[in-house]
């Protein structure tokens, strides 16, 4: 990796808050440093991640709506506070605190906020397409 790219990394992580694992050392931190980033109306992230795994909180306000998509991740998703509705196919999940939720890599699903929510979500892999900014989900369908 060039000197270049290495600066470029680390403007993104500063400017994002986002924290990533340096190789195999280990990297402390507390998650409380790193601010939260709005997605898109009603809905914030925070995530750290390693070489194989990220851990993101998502705050949800009440009626916020992450539409359908899909992604190559495994999503592990724990509900601290707050209550969603997740559909998968045609079934629909309702999570609420304490509730677990995993959804296999490549399945279609959405959720609605029915509470202020606050969700921490393991993905594994991580997931790039956040990394890169290049998720097409969270924008309002038009």
């Amino acid at each position: 990796m060039n000197k270049t790219t290495i600066i470029g990394i680390a403007l993104f992580l500063i400017v994002w808050g986002a924290k990533a694992q340096k190789g195999n050392e280990v990297n402390h931190f507390s998650m409380d440093t790193l601010k939260y980033e709005k997605m898109m109306d009603k809905v914030e992230r925070k995530y750290a991640y390693g070489s194989g795994g990220m851990i993101a909180y998502l705050k949800l306000e009440k009626g916020a709506h992450i539409q359908k998509h899909q992604h190559p991740n495994e999503q592990i998703t724990h509900i601290l506070e707050g209550k969603v509705k997740v559909k998968i196919n045609d079934k629909e999940y309702i999570v609420k605190k304490g509730d677990v939720l995993i959804i296999p890599p490549n399945v279609p699903h959405e959720f609605w906020a029915f509470e202020n929510t606050l969700d921490l979500d393991i993905f594994t892999p991580i997931r790039m397409d956040w990394i890169n900014k290049t998720e097409n989900y969270l924008t309002p369908k038009k």
